[in-house]
């Protein structure tokens, strides 16, 4: 059913373009800690480009340019038919918060992510998440709400409706959080610390303890902008929102935070509220464009720090976001992105709007899973097909375009995952429909 064409370089047709990764070193730092970020927006590295809503991967010091870890062909697969339309096409709206539910985990997959989005959402297992709950995707397509609005709302003290903006979990239980916009606050010792104003705006950041039934106002947003200033030499009124929250591992009890500011030195630029302020390190090196390898100045929103990184970067695959269509070249087209010139498979299986249930895959890296049909006829046709083997180039990326015979059935799903075959690691799913 499937045939192989392979073009090396940057084609019109992906999605997104090639991406080189910083060299990888054996010789890894005790303690370097691996960065997730997510676009909000496209921006461009040295060796390709990224949208809105990808999942970005970063070891600062020791790679040179952030790498994808989830591409925004990824999401319908791992989503599935949310408004039951019968296509995999549903998306994110906005991740507005992201954290890791365990900040010591290494290489954190999807599942081990918190997040918080834009819109409300109803999931395939009947969840109903606001944009005020923060939530984990669960393998299949639903969604567990670790701490919800209401939750959040009691903590700060308000009975507004409230959107997350940034979270954080901290060493010693506690939660940090920011609000995407002003809200009223009753609560008179926040209320005291803000300084009599009863409205507390989206530069503060609000922290709380375990046991606590009350947040405590960590920190004003005339403290945050007081803070940005202070590393800038500016006098900005406002830092339009706190973006993004880590506690800071260089300084303990500190936090490192990305604010909404997308123009001069702020832009791709994260905080620390360590002394009066200052630009925020990890592993030796400043968190900055350069750090992340962002050529242009980008507005670095969502982050998180986890664990001492154990691996490489990962394996990505991105497809293109038009489907093919019987009545023209029935190709699809695809993008991996992994170490340079490594050996990669592609897998692929038919599959439904019911997606099949992940299956955790101890030869799939740290946190693999098998996203595929593993009984399906075209997976065990295919699994061990040298047509599907493939060697990324030297930039680590290879774009391949894949005839699809004419006995595929009109309308039929086909899912596609990439893997290593040296390291093991795999990637997350995209579903590609044939249209008629």
């Amino acid at each position: 059913m499937i045939q192989r064409f392979v073009r090396r370089g940057v084609s019109a047709c992906i999605l997104a373009g090639g991406l080189a990764l910083g060299a990888w070193s054996d010789d890894a730092v005790a303690g370097d800690r691996r960065m997730l970020l997510v676009t909000d927006g496209s921006c461009r590295t040295a060796h390709g480009s990224f949208d809105n809503e990808e999942i970005l991967s970063v070891v600062p010091g020791r790679d040179s340019e952030v790498t994808p870890l989830l591409r925004d062909t990824n999401w319908p697969a791992l989503l599935g038919d949310q408004n039951h339309d019968g296509r995999l096409d549903d998306v994110v709206s906005e991740v507005d918060a992201l954290e890791v539910a365990d900040p010591t985990i290494a290489d954190p997959s999807i599942f081990d992510l918190v997040l918080s989005i834009r819109v409300d959402r109803v999931f395939v297992d009947g969840t109903h998440v606001r944009d005020g709950d923060a939530f984990m995707l669960l393998p299949g397509g639903g969604a567990r709400i670790v701490i919800s609005e209401r939750q959040f709302e009691m903590w700060a003290g308000t009975s507004d409706d409230v959107d997350l903006d940034a979270l954080a979990f901290l060493a010693d239980g506690s939660v940090a959080f920011s609000f995407d916009e002003p809200v009223g606050c009753a609560d008179p010792n926040i209320v005291s610390r803000n300084g009599g104003n009863a409205i507390i705006g989206d530069d503060a950041i609000f922290v709380h303890r375990p046991g606590q039934s009350r947040a405590e106002l960590w920190k004003t947003g005339g403290e945050i902008v007081a803070l940005v200033n202070h590393v800038l030499g500016t006098g900005y009124r406002s830092v339009l929102g706190v973006q993004g929250l880590a506690e800071d591992p260089t300084h303990p009890g500190e936090m490192i935070f990305s604010t909404g500011i997308f123009t001069g030195a702020g832009s791709s630029t994260l905080f620390t509220t360590a002394g009066a302020g200052a630009f925020a390190t990890l592993n030796g090196r400043a968190l900055s464009a350069s750090a992340f390898g962002f050529l242009d100045p980008e507005d670095v929103g969502d982050f998180a720090i986890a664990g001492t990184a154990l691996t490489g970067p990962s394996v990505s695959l991105a497809a293109a976001k038009t489907e093919p269509s019987a009545s023209a070249d029935r190709v699809v087209s695809l993008s991996v992105v992994g170490v340079p010139f490594e050996s990669v498979r592609l897998l692929v299986s038919y599959g439904s709007t019911a997606l099949p249930q992940p299956q955790r895959n101890a030869t799939f890296g740290e946190a693999g899973y098998l996203f595929l049909n593993a009984n399906d006829s075209l997976f065990n046709r295919t699994a061990s097909s040298s047509r599907l083997s493939f060697v990324l180039d030297e930039t680590g990326h290879l774009d391949v375009a894949l005839p699809i015979r004419p006995r595929a059935p009109i309308g039929a799903i086909l899912l596609f995952q990439a893997r290593s075959e040296s390291r093991g690691e795999a990637s997350y799913p995209v579903a590609i429909r044939l249209m008629p």
